[in-house]
């Protein structure tokens, strides 16, 4: 875990072995209950200076990977009156996220509402993602856009119109090979925090 991390609502989440938390990351569980809200998958990396705000839930995969500055905002505050002022109107019941396993958010991306993000996906450096990615997509721009799927038969990224559904895994068995490949993979430390790394 890096410095200056703060979890609002410890209690409503589960973090995978060999995971790591980077500088200053914030992570706000807004409901809190007696459930697990937020689940953060083994050998997973959330970059610095990250913010991520739970709704209803957010399930994040084995492998995960934000680099810095990435948000993930799954509830808001109300708006519902605009003469209350809305540091304290409350938040909103918010929206599941999910995102599958192997998937990297770019510098300054952002993931909005209630969206699921298919495994092996990029989303590129500021890309804003406000609907469901299908798996091993890459994304660009605001909002994002895919402009390649990995083709398995092909053994490349292709455009998406050359993509059969055919070249496509399922989500276990792509997470089956990643483990079988990877078997031991150490914790990103030298991402995660300033104290590492130093000359």
């Amino acid at each position: 875990m890096g410095r200056h991390v703060q979890i609002i609502g410890i209690k409503n989440v589960e973090i995978g072995k060999g995971s790591t938390l980077g500088d200053f990351f914030w992570l706000n569980v807004n409901h809190r209950d007696q459930r697990k809200r937020v689940r953060i998958g083994n050998y997973s990396n959330i970059g610095r200076n990250n913010f991520f705000t739970v709704g209803e839930e957010l399930i994040i995969g084995d492998y995960f990977l934000s680099s810095c500055y990435c948000s993930i905002i799954g509830a808001s505050h109300k708006n519902d009156d605009p003469f209350t002022p809305y540091v304290i109107s409350g938040v909103t019941s918010g929206s599941s996220i999910k995102i599958g396993c192997n998937v990297f958010m770019g510098a300054h991306s952002m993931v909005i509402g209630g969206v699921n993000i298919g495994f092996g996906s990029i989303i590129g450096a500021g890309a804003l993602v406000n609907k469901d990615i299908p798996p091993l997509s890459i994304v660009v721009g605001n909002p994002a856009k895919i402009i390649k799927r990995y083709s398995f038969r092909q053994k490349k990224w292709v455009d998406v119109d050359n993509l059969d559904e055919e070249d496509i895994l399922d989500e276990n068995e792509y997470l089956k090979l990643i483990k079988t490949k990877y078997q031991r993979i150490g914790p990103a430390l030298h991402a995660a925090s300033e104290r590492i790394g130093w000359l």
